[in-house]
């Protein structure tokens, strides 16, 4: 089968997902108050325990005729709550919802229900005025059982050193491409070398980040049908980018 007409293919049994994250950006409420933090975190107590401050840091620079001056500042813009294995986080924000799986993601269905059920607390208590952003980033760890391979067996996007069909080795590269959807949105693709996940084999990131900038209502029905297309959108891209060779090794 040629690997640019493969059809779409949901599932697989070993799925490379090594983090997925559901993020939100919105639009705060004008009455919020930083206690709105306290009732989140009682909201989801039985799961999650919190895990610091998120801080944002500001650094100023004053120049005058006789001395230079430079301030620092820090101001809470939101908190992280995690499991107690670390591999569920959430990232509450006064502008915005991150909620995340580390290694254990399982399939869309449970990841969506969980990040959709959180989101819903979140807006609850935070009452935001409208969500201003939606994404869904999928970061896919392939391990190659091969030290030494050519990238073009395995995926159909990477950067080519040179024209001819001489193989070079590579040690290390990062590359990003955004790449528009006609469907509305911004795709990043970015792809990388990581550290070796055991002996013999070449790890290799394919970091896909989805996104849109459409504005809805928080509990509106079309907020989940955005993410549900931001979804397929995603899939169709992780297939477009791999071969069948890479398909062998995760079905």
């Amino acid at each position: 089968m040629n690997d640019s007409k493969m059809s779409h293919k949901i599932y697989y049994s070993n799925a490379p997902i090594i983090e997925a994250v559901f993020d939100l950006q919105v639009i705060p409420g004008e009455d919020f108050v930083a206690e709105y933090y306290e009732e989140l975190k009682r909201q989801v107590e039985r799961r999650f325990s919190f895990k610091g401050d998120i801080q944002e840091i500001g650094v100023g620079l004053h120049i005058g005729p006789e001395q230079r001056d430079i301030s620092h500042s820090e101001k809470k813009i939101g908190i992280r709550l995690e499991t107690a294995d670390g591999k569920f986080v959430i990232q509450a924000k006064e502008r915005g919802f991150t909620f995340s799986i580390l290694s254990t993601y399982d399939s869309w269905k449970s990841f969506s229900e969980e990040a959709f059920k959180y989101w819903n607390i979140y807006r609850r208590v935070f009452k935001p005025k409208k969500v201003t952003r939606q994404a869904l980033r999928y970061i896919n760890r392939i391990d190659v059982p091969e030290l030494s391979f050519e990238m073009k067996n395995y995926f159909r996007v990477y950067p080519q050193v040179f024209e001819d069909d001489r193989m070079v080795q590579i040690s290390g590269f990062f590359m990003q491409v955004q790449i528009p959807q006609q469907e509305g949105g911004v795709a990043n693709l970015t792809q990388t070398i990581a550290n070796p996940a055991k002996a013999g084999c070449s790890s290799i990131i394919l970091d896909i980040d989805v996104f849109d900038n459409k504005q809805y209502l928080p509990g509106a029905r079309d907020l989940r049908k955005r993410i549900e297309s931001l979804r397929n959108q995603k899939n169709s891209i992780f297939e477009e980018a791999i071969t069948n060779r890479t398909r062998d090794l995760i079905s």
